[in-house]
């Protein structure tokens, strides 16, 4: 778990929270959308929502009620989905919301995919896998299955008389 807003959003060292309050502190500060935006659209102070997704705390959770908007105000960030797909053993995918160009998206595919086994083949180089470097073969994993369903959505798209 990082508590840096740039090398969690830049990819270079993404959050892998390891409990809900950290999935939700990640989830609020990590997202484009700041935590004070978030706090005023949810009618609560800065410092509330704050202590609600405080990882050391140990005062109340983020209230249900609050747990769809805040979803839906970060949509950049899926830090929640992800910790309880990761729970039961599942891989949480955004799905594009527009047509891309098939060239650029099969390019992706191919460097994602790439980099995924290179990860692997270096994490395996010594026989001993670290958690860090299972965290790093998890991002590259996930990076290709989502570039690999962006050219999915795309033909199922383009089969159903939609644009590309």
């Amino acid at each position: 778990m990082t508590s840096s807003f740039k090398l969690c959003t830049s990819g270079e060292r993404r959050c892998q929270p390891e409990t809900i309050r950290e999935a939700w502190y990640c989830q609020v500060h990590h997202s484009t959308f700041r935590l004070e935006a978030i706090a005023g659209e949810l009618g609560i102070s800065p410092s509330a929502l704050s202590d609600a997704v405080n990882p050391n705390g140990d005062g109340s959770l983020l209230a249900a009620r609050h747990h769809e908007p805040v979803l839906e105000l970060t949509p950049d960030n899926t830090a929640v989905m992800a910790f309880y797909g990761r729970r039961r053993g599942e891989v949480v995918i955004k799905l594009p919301s527009g047509g891309t160009q098939v060239d650029a998206t099969t390019a992706t595919v191919v460097r994602e995919f790439g980099e995924f086994l290179t990860k692997h083949a270096e994490a395996r180089g010594d026989r001993q896998v670290t958690a860090q470097e299972a965290s790093e073969i998890e991002v590259e994993g996930n990076q290709a299955i989502r570039a690999i369903v962006t050219i999915i959505e795309d033909a199922k798209r383009e089969a159903a008389g939609g644009e590309r």
